[in-house]
């Protein structure tokens, strides 16, 4: 059974039974004023309507629409009203004849807008019953005596015409537009219908509006001045501008408008051939309007999901190669916590015997600084967004990249990294270009083995571009495969060894950067990379800070620190009050603004921390506002983004802690409340 089975909701409104009659009332009024024969209009709006409510609530529709064509047979200038049963009969077996051929033979089961529903839809849903029971209409009205012989071809040529024209241009568009709202509100017996993102003003930008109220003006004085019979190409140039350019929605809307318009402006006689040009022109664009508009939407879904793909292949590649970050990771920072503990131990043995610990606890805060370091990197490889340029040295650049890439390959892979001279800056995003060179690294190391070798060296700095060498000694690339390299989705690797994307990643990161690479390969002998970076000034020699001596300040002035770690609440108290400040501490955020706003504490500054539980630091930040206005507010984090830095500024904070922080950190923000 098809996933899209109907499921009947037996609790439709009970008004689904009378508003098919008074909508087919309505439509037949409106067809009258179009009579071209005894009981034959040049289009009858209950039937496209009658299918599409069919579509949604089911039979009970042709009881309403069977009592209206009995009622309003008398307008058509019938005149046997013992027959009016009669006629009414072929018009509500067309209506169904069109719903059953379509949920039924089509197994279109719900109302999907795709190239194959409606492809089914105008098959089994319109040509054929129409075929079958416009036919019969019109028949049945010669073999009563109300159409002669002589214009019955030409009056059932233009039922039938008429029929297609009003299902393709009236009844596909509403099915389309109005299904999807109408089953989440359970006024449609239908399920698993999808509503086009082209039907709504949202999706529509003001220039593309434009064009489309113009395109609308402008065939409108076209009706007034061309015959559709001869120029119905120039009509035709509408519908299918705005299928192309806009999808279906405004194709139909356009094909509708035109077919409106002509038919109340320029009707002809009923046996005119006039009038079956003008109809079958007008159904033929409407027909192409609905596959152009439905191909130019089946197309940008097929790209819309191929763009997602995509995406979601570039974060799975990084996120398996962040998987095999977390070995090293592991072990490295395993190594720098045993290195912090053996310098404390050392400490801790030279108090005990009086000795100056001092050297040893510069030791374990330089291991500390590392192990930031670290995680800043493990950090910034994570996170994704848009490309943020800075202005940034590239002997750091390259040395911070190396300490995550020495983390995610073997440790037999000699990896050599030339001395880069001080202070040349380029104008990249830091984490894209680390980046690039770990999916390089990467590659090196598959191509050259646990054992291999990896070389990197600044080539050049001059002409505003930096030109940067990565090259391995592995088996090298061969000639026919040389120029493909770059493609998303090719790998020469095998079934689940990698997904082809690594090297294209590298080339859209270097040229939104407005770089570039290039590469040189020699079969056995190894390959060469050559990247280059815009640089951002001349060369600054930037000198490293001293060490700062802190020492105590003596204040009597009160700070309240709120963080949800217990650890870090206790030494920062010691470090404050080691600098001369009292200190309230509180973990819980929460309780701390009730304590707050029952107390009213004067504080001269207030710490908070980023991330914690029940309320974070920004909406902290805010209700403490509130409470002290002019109080200098500083967010400690341990991850400082453009986020952060939009909030500290959005906030008003004074400064902005990244943890780890040292007394010298603490020390500075106090310096600068005074």
């Amino acid at each position: 059974m098809d996933e899209r089975t109907v499921k009947k909701r037996r609790n439709l409104p009970w008004w689904t039974w009378i508003v098919p009659g008074l909508v087919s009332f309505i439509g037949t009024l409106v067809s009258f004023k179009f009579r071209i024969a005894p009981g034959t209009a040049v289009f009858y709006l209950p039937i496209p309507f009658g299918v599409a409510m069919m579509h949604w609530w089911g039979p009970r529709v042709l009881l309403g629409v069977y009592i209206n064509a009995i009622c309003c047979a008398g307008y058509w200038e019938l005149q046997r009203r013992v027959l009016y049963p009669v006629y009414a009969l072929p018009e509500v077996l067309e209506i169904a004849a069109c719903y059953y051929g379509f949920t039924k033979f089509a197994q279109g089961k719900s109302w999907i807008p795709d190239f194959r529903d409606l492809t089914r839809y105008l098959t089994f849903g319109v040509m054929l019953p129409v075929s079958i029971f416009s036919s019969w209409t019109t028949i049945q009205l010669h073999l009563l005596g109300d159409i002669d012989a002589a214009t019955l071809g030409k009056v059932m040529l233009c039922g039938w015409i008429g029929d297609v024209l009003t299902l393709c241009v009236l009844t596909a568009p509403v099915l389309m537009c109005l299904t999807a709202p109408m089953e989440k509100r359970g006024l449609s017996q239908t399920v698993g219908a999808t509503r086009f993102p082209d039907w709504s003003l949202s999706h529509w930008s003001g220039r593309s509006l434009m064009r489309f109220f113009f395109a609308l003006i402008v065939s409108a004085l076209l009706v007034r001045t061309l015959p559709v019979s001869q120029y119905w190409f120039v009509y035709g140039v509408f519908p299918l501008w705005a299928a192309i350019s806009g999808g279906i929605a405004p194709a139909s809307v356009i094909a509708l408008w035109i077919s409106t318009l002509v038919l109340t402006t320029r009707m002809q006689p009923a046996g005119s051939m006039e009038l079956f040009a003008v109809h079958t022109n007008l159904a033929i664009l409407g027909v192409c309007g609905l596959f152009v508009g439905m191909a130019v939407n089946s197309f940008r879904s097929e790209m819309l999901e191929k763009e997602r793909a995509q995406q979601q292949l570039l974060q799975a590649q990084k996120l398996e190669a962040l998987g095999t970050l977390v070995s090293g990771i592991a072990h490295d920072f395993n190594n720098l916590l045993a290195g912090m503990l053996g310098f404390l131990e050392t400490a801790r043995h030279d108090i005990q015997f009086q000795e100056d610990p001092v050297p040893a606890l510069r030791s374990a805060e330089r291991v500390v600084f590392r192990a930031k370091a670290l995680i800043q990197n493990l950090l910034a490889f994570s996170r994704q967004g848009k490309v943020e340029l800075h202005s940034t040295d590239l002997k750091e650049l390259i040395q911070e990249a190396f300490l995550l890439i020495r983390a995610s390959i073997p440790k037999s892979l000699d990896i050599l990294v030339e001395s880069f001279e001080e202070g040349i800056q380029v104008s990249v995003d830091p984490t894209q270009i680390q980046q690039v060179l770990l999916n390089l690294a990467v590659n090196a190391w598959h191509a050259s083995g646990a054992f291999g070798r990896i070389e990197v060296r600044l080539l050049s700095y001059q002409s505003g571009t930096a030109r940067i060498e990565f090259r391995d000694f592995g088996t090298g690339i061969a000639p026919e495969v040389l120029p493909r390299i770059f493609d998303p989705f090719f790998t020469t690797k095998g079934p689940g060894q990698g997904t082809g994307l690594g090297l294209s990643q590298v080339l859209g990161i270097l040229q939104s950067h407005r770089g570039s690479i290039s590469v040189s390969s020699i079969p056995g002998g190894g390959t060469s990379f050559v990247i280059e970076l815009p640089c951002a000034l001349q060369l600054v020699v930037k000198d490293e800070p001293m060490a700062e001596t802190v020492g105590r300040i003596v204040s009597k002035k009160t700070v309240l620190h709120v963080d949800d770690e217990p650890d870090l609440l206790e030494t920062t108290r010691h470090l404050l009050e080691s600098l001369g400040w009292k200190v309230d501490s509180f973990q819980d955020p929460v309780k701390a603004l009730e304590h707050l706003r029952a107390h009213r504490v004067h504080y001269d500054l207030i710490i908070t921390d980023q991330m914690m539980p029940r309320m974070g630091g920004l909406l902290l930040a805010e209700r403490l506002r509130e409470i002290y206005p002019e109080t200098p507010l500083v967010l400690a984090t341990g991850m400082v983004d453009s986020v952060v830095r939009r909030a500290s500024l959005n906030h008003r904070f004074a400064g902005v802690l990244e943890k780890p922080y040292r007394a010298t950190d603490l020390k500075q923000i106090l310096n600068s409340l005074d």
